[in-house]
């Protein structure tokens, strides 16, 4: 009997162990400052602002000064003989109005600046082509005047309707473009 007295003791020592183990871990799963410890090392971590090596490779100057024309080409005025090669990058980006402005200023410019009119060309008159000894430039320009025109014989057009409206006359006169 001793024996099995001793066995059943520890029989409960070894089940009263575990369920104290038991009730330790669910005890600590609980615990709500256990949880907040345990989240803060499991959380993504994140960073706030810009990345600050973003181009590791310090630009060359003439990088530099492309980047810099590129957004100053509104104050662009004289460059004063720099080749068409060094500009060309930052032209690219110009508006048809200020690429007009800086060949009015640089004369030697016209000569090389017939892509960059194409483009233009392109972009806003898809159907528009050259003859064989016009330029891109005068393409553009040409098309610009014609959509001038036609936008200020719809607006008399309009004008003269809303007059005669207001008269009880309506007339719609037959344009041809």
């Amino acid at each position: 009997m001793d024996s099995a007295a001793a066995g059943s003791s520890t029989k409960q020592l070894n089940e009263s162990g575990s369920s104290l183990k038991n009730k330790r871990k669910f005890v600590e799963e609980i615990d709500p400052l256990n949880e907040m410890l345990s989240r803060k090392y499991k959380r993504t971590k994140m960073y706030a602002g810009r990345k600050r090596a973003v181009n590791p490779e310090v630009p060359s100057l003439k990088d530099t000064c492309i980047n810099s024309l590129k957004k100053n080409l509104d104050d662009l005025k004289s460059t004063q003989g720099i080749p068409f090669d060094y500009l060309e990058p930052a032209l690219k980006f110009a508006t048809p109005e200020q690429l007009h402005r800086i060949e009015k200023n640089n004369i030697y410019l016209m000569q090389h600046t017939n892509k960059l009119w194409e483009h233009h060309t392109k972009k806003h008159f898809p159907n528009e082509y050259p003859y064989k000894d016009e330029s891109w430039r005068d393409v553009y320009f040409t098309c610009v005047e014609k959509r001038e025109d036609k936008f200020n014989v719809l607006r008399l057009m309009m004008k003269s309707n809303s007059l005669n409206n207001k008269r009880g006359i309506v007339l719609v006169p037959a344009a041809k473009w």
